[in-house]
């Protein structure tokens, strides 16, 4: 077997224009230089082949390449996020209609609130980078991959090597993780085309760290929503209308909401069905595609929608005077037509009291609640999650989390309740990254973050010291997972509590970002 390393073109969707193999082809060990095209936003590169890795990424850091950077190279990060904002003044694809005009309800209210967050792109920052060994034939094609979708990587290893499907044979190992972005992934065809040009010899294609970050990943899309509530004199929402902005990354359109218009599922996850009673709704979506390669990743949809809605449904408390657990509590018990009505209800008030919500807490300290059940257009399972965070904040802006309390859906019943407990352990981890310091930044084109030195994910001694679950036995139903319904919350329930803390309403993540120092 030989090694692989590979590099591909630094602009999304451009491709290698020249490269001078003679400066490096008398390194030791390196055998070869083989090319290879992209598909759809996948740039176009070049790989260096050598008896090690090592060898191989070494040279192919030596070797003059000249890249066709294509039409995006003046892509930013503030433009794109500029051009997101520019859409929110024009009407998108109508999701929700009902309960009469926004309108006539703005000119009865006695307090109009109104708030705009943003989000960035995120990347799944997995344990293992990309990687595949290929070995392709006259009879056949074997690829060894730790893949989420094996069939996937069958169908891209037989489109690459140009061969029936019944003629690949993958081999599936295990996978260093997975959160969405590991599967089918495009270091397959690299490695097929570089298998092509080695007469049956085996090559393994390992990506660095950074062409891993910059270049391999599909990530959670940035986005953009408007959100404006007209509120009765007594702090109720008479009618609210809400706008977002998302890339888009589901493959079909789904039929949601009122007049179930086709949508991007993910761009309207958790805002085609409010489970809080507003009276008059009004939901529209825009979904663009940038240069930038989206995809799914841990949460989905849901951990952009559920930062909008429970921010502003936090921020519509603070408008009335009224408690942010006890505001949701009522608003959820007036919308008698919300299906998970009762079930909500009881996961408020566990967690709740669970936490001590109400208790008195030193200076410097606040608990932020939110709630959640993972619910889409296209499937009628949930899985239900509640959370109060409970943070202290010192005076110079050092945010620490101190406990996290977790109500989360049953269904039936778990066949084992303690790997569902690692699993929301692991992910108030994963949340924590999300809300406080993860994003991913375009400038000329192309990702800044390469690494965990830029791209920070929460570490041991970031965790918080209390955890607690419960579990919460409801009605006899199947949840629709266990692996990342205990994300979203996180980082509106993290942002209340750090405005209870500072006063400073932060509506655009990551809150590492700001300035969280007060008194």
């Amino acid at each position: 077997m030989v090694y692989a390393a590979a590099v591909a073109c630094p602009v999304f969707g451009g491709k290698i224009r020249a490269y001078d193999f003679d400066a490096v082809k008398d390194r030791p060990g390196v055998l070869s230089a083989v090319t290879f095209g992209g598909k759809g936003y996948v740039s176009g590169g070049i790989a260096v082949v050598a008896d090690t890795w090592w060898r191989a990424k070494t040279a192919l850091d030596l070797m003059p390449i000249e890249w066709d950077l294509g039409g995006n190279a003046y892509r930013n990060s503030g433009e794109m996020a500029a051009a997101n904002t520019d859409l929110l003044h024009k009407r998108g694809t109508v999701v929700l209609e009902e309960g009469g005009s926004y309108a006539a309800a703005k000119a009865k209210a006695a307090k109009v609130v109104e708030a705009t967050y943003t989000v960035p792109y995120l990347a799944h920052a997995r344990m293992e980078p990309g990687n595949a060994t290929a070995m392709v034939t006259p009879a056949r094609v074997d690829l060894w991959i730790g893949d989420q979708s094996p069939d996937r990587a069958l169908v891209r290893a037989s489109d690459e090597a140009g061969v029936a499907p019944d003629r690949v044979f993958v081999h599936t190992t295990f996978l260093g993780g997975g959160y969405g972005g590991g599967g089918g992934s495009d270091q397959v065809r690299q490695a097929v085309a570089v298998a092509k040009t080695l007469n049956g010899r085996p090559v393994k294609l390992i990506w660095s760290r950074e062409e891993d970050m910059r270049l391999g990943e599909r990530y959670r899309p940035m986005g953009v929503g408007r959100f404006e509530a007209a509120l009765d004199s007594d702090g109720w929402p008479l009618a609210i209308t809400m706008r977002t902005v998302a890339d888009r990354y589901d493959s079909l359109d789904t039929p949601a909401g009122t007049h179930k218009n086709l949508v991007a599922e993910q761009a309207v996850r958790g805002l085609h069905e409010l489970p809080y009673y507003i009276p008059a709704r009004h939901y529209d979506v825009h979904t663009i595609n940038s240069h930038v390669p989206v995809g799914f990743r841990r949460a989905t949809g849901s951990s952009v929608n559920v930062f909008y809605l429970e921010s502003f449904v936090d921020e519509l408390a603070h408008a009335a005077g009224k408690d942010p657990y006890a505001y949701r509590r009522e608003l959820v018990a007036r919308n008698a037509s919300f299906r998970d009505r009762d079930d909500w209800l009881r996961a408020l008030d566990m967690v709740a009291e669970m936490s001590g919500w109400g208790d008195p807490l030193p200076e410097g300290w606040a608990r932020g609640i939110a709630i959640d059940d993972r619910r889409r257009p296209s499937r009628a399972t949930v899985a239900l999650c509640a959370e109060v965070v409970t943070v202290s904040i010192n005076r110079g802006g050092l945010l620490r989390l101190e406990r996290v309390d977790v109500v989360f859906d049953e269904g039936f019943s778990f066949v084992n309740p303690l790997s569902v407990r690692k699993q929301i352990e692991g992910q108030i981890a994963w949340g924590l990254g999300d809300a406080m310091w993860q994003e991913i930044t375009v400038k000329d084109g192309r990702v800044v973050e390469g690494n965990f030195d830029e791209f920070q994910i929460a570490r041991m001694a970031d965790y918080p010291p209390h955890v607690n679950i419960q579990f919460l036995k409801t009605n006899n139903k199947w949840i629709s997972g266990v692996g990342e319904e205990a994300i979203p919350q996180m980082a509106p329930a993290i942002a209340q509590a750090v405005f209870k803390i500072t006063s400073k309403r932060i509506r655009a993540l990551p809150l590492g970002n700001h300035n969280l120092s007060w008194g």
